[in-house]
């Protein structure tokens, strides 16, 4: 899988940005047709449905999609009808699948229908598992939460202390669980004298660094790790002035110490070298996406209205060589989140409905709806699995999932 929470893709997983871009491109379906233009008049564009109150345009009694988006039904309750703003979503080997909400829901998804799992807990914005019965989420207080689930399928979910405030988490096993937030953090287990071990992520910049920064975390297995953040000089660790990029990979074989020097197990993050040939000074960016093994991709500004490709050369993942390639959206730019399973098939999600696809070529815009009304709420989450028998990706959003089951 390409290699986040945005997400570089495995591609990893999502960028995220309020603001608003006006479209540069003039984005076309695959049959041909081309999408309205969207006026740069805030007033003519289709209004994101924040609180949830329009009814739904996809129902899920309704056959899927031109491009295969299936909607699926959220639980309802008569008595105290609820709508679910979902943040955060991720499937599991045995594609069973999960997702969190900002009021503090978190669903399962059985194969036929989501289950609520917990409820009314803090708000959740990411959320990674280690397996079908071991979850992590991120709440808006970055705080961190671990959830296990039993021989009798009864989940508990715990609050983790860690040792500064979190953004994301990721992990490659249930013994190797990163967050990542105010500092790169590594998870020892609850039974360590130290639960938590406080990493220093390695730059690649030659002047004076006075530290670099974590925001994203991604990927498919010990050897397809990735994170993604800013490093700085002197004196902008806190300050309004421009950030560069930084990327880094897992290297599970490095010799014991190179994690920091105050850990003896075994592993190191490496800083990868980034495209010299563009400005990638970003102001306050957060690249993030999701891995594959074979691509990294970024979204190259705070807007995302391009993305950076980044290919092993020779076989190394310690250096990449780039390509850009222009972003096509439905909507405004503000993309959530970006996923992929191998460099010809990457997800971009962002508000008022907003999904695209990358085939390898270029971007364009996936259609989720039959019909010619838009969906003008947000798309905040994607995730996926992709192995021998089929291809699994969720999307969910403000009240909506939508899944996209496609044989290999």
């Amino acid at each position: 899988m390409l290699g986040v929470p945005v997400a570089v893709v495995a591609v990893a997983v999502g960028c995220a940005s309020t603001e608003e871009q006006p479209i540069e491109t003039t984005p076309s379906l695959e049959d041909g047709s081309v999408v309205p233009a969207v006026p740069e008049d805030d007033a003519a564009v289709v209004p994101e449905d924040a609180a949830s109150d329009a009814p739904d345009v996809l129902e899920p009694t309704r056959a899927c999609s031109y491009d295969n988006w299936c909607p699926t039904p959220l639980p309802k309750s008569t008595a105290s009808p609820k709508k679910y703003d979902l943040r955060a979503v991720w499937v599991a080997p045995n594609h069973e699948a999960f997702a969190a909400s900002y009021a503090g829901d978190v669903l399962a998804w059985d194969g036929v229908a989501w289950k609520e799992i917990y409820t009314d807990g803090p708000r959740f914005l990411r959320l990674w598992g280690a397996s079908e019965s071991e979850l992590w989420l991120v709440t808006e207080a970055q705080s961190l939460v671990h959830a296990t689930k039993n021989a009798a399928s009864v989940w508990s979910f715990v609050e983790v202390p860690t040792p500064g405030p979190v953004s994301t988490v990721w992990g490659v096993s249930a013994s190797e669980v990163w967050a990542s937030g105010s500092g790169l953090f590594r998870w020892n287990g609850e039974a360590a004298a130290e639960p938590w071990t406080t990493v220093t992520p390695p730059t690649t910049l030659s002047d004076v660094v006075m530290g670099g920064r974590i925001y994203s975390l991604w990927g498919s297995g010990p050897s397809d790790f990735w994170g993604s953040g800013a490093q700085w000089s002197a004196p902008c660790e806190d300050c309004d002035g421009p950030q560069r990029a930084l990327l880094v990979h897992w290297d599970p074989n490095a010799t014991e110490g190179d994690d920091g020097g105050t850990n003896p197990r075994r592993g190191a993050w490496k800083a990868v070298a980034l495209d010299p040939r563009g400005n990638l000074d970003f102001y306050q960016a957060k690249p993030s996406g999701s891995a594959g093994g074979q691509a990294q991709v970024l979204c190259r500004d705070r807007y995302c209205t391009q993305t950076l490709h980044g290919v092993p050369a020779d076989g190394s993942p310690d250096e990449l060589t780039f390509s850009v390639f222009p972003v096509v959206m439905v909507a405004d730019r503000s993309v959530n989140a970006i996923w992929g399973s191998r460099a010809n098939d990457v997800w971009l999600v962002g508000k008022q409905g907003s999904v695209s696809h990358f085939d390898g070529t270029a971007w364009s815009v996936s259609r989720i709806t039959n019909t010619d009304t838009p969906i003008g709420r947000a798309m905040n989450a994607i995730h996926g699995l992709t192995d021998g028998t089929q291809s699994d990706v969720w999307v969910v959003g403000n009240n909506i999932t939508l899944h996209r089951t496609v044989t290999p």
